[in-house]
């Protein structure tokens, strides 16, 4: 029964990988290396957005701290508001975008499981 149900397991793998080579235009042998790099790129790509929007907030934030102090305060007070709720806006993105940083880490550090991962997934959703 079980090697029955490791065969059409394996018969689905198959077929996933086949058809996404076929999408991705690479012979069959050569998908699962590219679909690792691809996991990897994807990584690194998380990790820079969410480096970016991160460092991005505490510039922000530290540009209006200095800022209020100097100007903002005395001449703007209705900038004043603005800034601060946008920051504090920017803030919160901040911080949910830091959820995806272990995934984009560990993509970078094991593509090879990310990509058995999605492989599965695809042929658990076929």
């Amino acid at each position: 029964m079980n090697d029955q149900l490791l065969r059409e397991f394996g018969a689905e793998v198959k077929a996933v990988i086949t058809t996404l080579s076929e999408q991705f235009g690479v012979a069959t042998e050569h998908f699962y290396p590219i679909f690792v790099q691809q996991q990897m790129y994807e990584g690194l790509g998380q990790l820079l957005l969410t480096g970016s929007i991160f460092l991005n907030t505490i510039v922000l934030l530290l540009t209006g701290v200095k800022l209020r102090n100097v100007v903002i305060d005395q001449t703007l007070p209705m900038f004043s508001i603005i800034f601060w709720v946008l920051s504090g806006f920017l803030f919160i993105a901040g911080c949910v975008s830091m959820e995806s940083f272990p995934e984009a880490f560990t993509k970078i550090m094991n593509p090879e499981y990310h990509a058995v991962q999605s492989i599965m997934e695809m042929v658990h959703n076929k």
